[in-house]
C-alpha cells in the first residue's frame, strides 16, 4: 500500500473501496463488512460525496470479498478505469454464487481552468449473477439515521444478470457548483419478465463565503480551505429519485428533497446540518411492514473531524 491514499483511522485503501463499489457493493455492504468504517470515510473520496437514492440503491445486495483485476489509465483530460471480477470469496454475508463481472468508467474534463471546471462521464458494469436465491434492492432515506427502507424490491427471483449504465457531470464556477448522475439498472432474468430500474439526482452548491470546491485528479473533490478565520459557509440542496417498480416487482418509488448548511470551520472540521423531505409511492412500503405515500420530514446535524 506504499503510495496509496489510505481511509483515515484505517489499513483500507482509497482504491480498494473504489473498487468495491464499482464491482456492485452497496456503501451499506461495505459498513456492515468493515467495522469502524463511516459513511463519512467513503464519501469524503468519491467525486459524488454526497450518498444519494440513486447511487447507494441500484447496487445487487450481494455482500462478501472479490477477487479481481483493476486498471486505471489518464492524462489531464481524460481518465478511464475497468476491472474484471471473479467469484466472491466465502463469507458469511454472501447469498450465493454471484459469477463473474467487468466494470469500466470514463471520465473527461474538458474545462478545468482556475474560474471553471467541467466534468463529464459515463460508466457501465456487468454482472453474472447465477443466483439461484435472486437478488435484491433496497435503501434507505438520504439519511443514516433511520432502518426504515421504503423503497425493497424484496427478492427478485430467476436474476441472471445485471448491468449498469450510468452517466454523471459536474461543473465548478467560481462558489457555485453543479453535479448530478443517472443510472439505470437492467436485471436479466429466466423465467421471468426482466427489470430495469432507474435512479437519478441533481445537486446544488454555493459557499457564501466565496470558497470554491476543490476539484482534484481522477474525479474526486478533495478538502475545502476556508479563505476566512471564522471559515467557510455553503449552502446546498438536492433532489434525488428512485424507482424500483417494473413488472412483477413493486419496490416503490422515492422522491428526496434535500436542504444543507455546511460550517467548515477549518479544513479538517465542519459541522452539517440537513433537513429532508421524502416523498414516497404506494409502493414504497418496504414488503409491507411500513405505510407506503408516507412523507416524513428529517433534521439531521452533524460533525465531522478529518485527522
Amino acid at each position: 500500500m506504499v503510495g496509496k491514499p489510505l481511509i483515515k483511522g484505517t489499513r483500507l485503501t482509497v482504491e480498494y473501496i473504489l473498487n468495491l463499489l464499482a464491482q456492485g457493493s452497496s456503501t451499506t455492504d461495505i459498513l456492515d463488512e468493515y467495522e469502524g468504517l463511516t459513511p463519512e470515510d467513503i464519501q469524503a473520496f468519491l467525486f459524488f460525496a454526497s450518498q444519494s437514492l440513486s447511487s447507494t440503491t441500484l447496487m445487487p445486495l450481494v455482500a462478501g470479498s472479490t477477487v479481481g483485476l483493476s486498471l486505471a489509465t489518464g492524462d489531464d483530460i481524460w481518465f478511464l478505469t475497468g476491472g474484471f471480477f471473479a467469484d466472491q470469496l466465502s463469507s458469511s454475508k454472501d447469498q450465493g454464487a454471484q459469477g463473474y463481472g467487468i466494470t469500466t468508467h470514463l471520465s473527461v474534463t474538458p474545462i478545468n481552468t482556475a474560474e471553471q471546471i467541467l466534468h463529464l462521464g459515463g460508466s457501465f458494469s456487468y454482472r453474472n449473477v447465477g443466483n439461484e436465491s435472486g437478488v435484491f434492492f433496497r435503501n434507505r432515506p438520504e439519511s443514516g439515521l433511520t432502518d426504515v427502507r421504503y423503497v425493497n424490491t424484496g427478492t427478485v427471483f430467476g436474476a441472471q444478470s445485471i448491468n449498469r449504465f450510468g452517466l454523471d457531470m459536474a461543473t465548478i464556477r467560481g462558489s457555485w457548483s453543479v453535479q448530478g448522475e443517472y443510472i439505470h439498472t437492467l436485471v436479466g432474468r429466466s423465467g421471468y419478465d426482466n427489470v430495469r430500474f432507474d435512479g437519478w439526482y441533481v445537486f446544488l452548491s454555493w459557499f457564501t463565503t466565496g470558497e470554491t470546491r476543490n476539484y482534484l485528479d481522477d474525479g474526486i473533490f478533495g478538502r475545502i480551505q476556508p479563505l476566512h478565520d471564522y471559515g467557510a459557509v455553503e449552502l446546498a440542496a438536492r433532489y434525488s429519485g428512485i424507482d424500483l417498480n417494473d413488472a412483477d416487482i413493486t419496490g416503490g418509488a422515492e422522491h428526496n428533497l434535500t436542504f444543507g448548511l455546511n460550517w467548515y470551520i477549518h479544513k479538517q472540521l465542519r459541522i452539517m446540518a440537513n433537513y429532508i423531505f421524502v416523498l414516497t409511492d404506494n409502493n414504497a412500503n418496504d414488503n409491507g411492514t411500513v405505510i407506503g405515500q408516507d412523507s416524513p420530514h428529517i433534521l439531521q446535524m452533524r460533525i465531522q473531524v478529518d485527522f
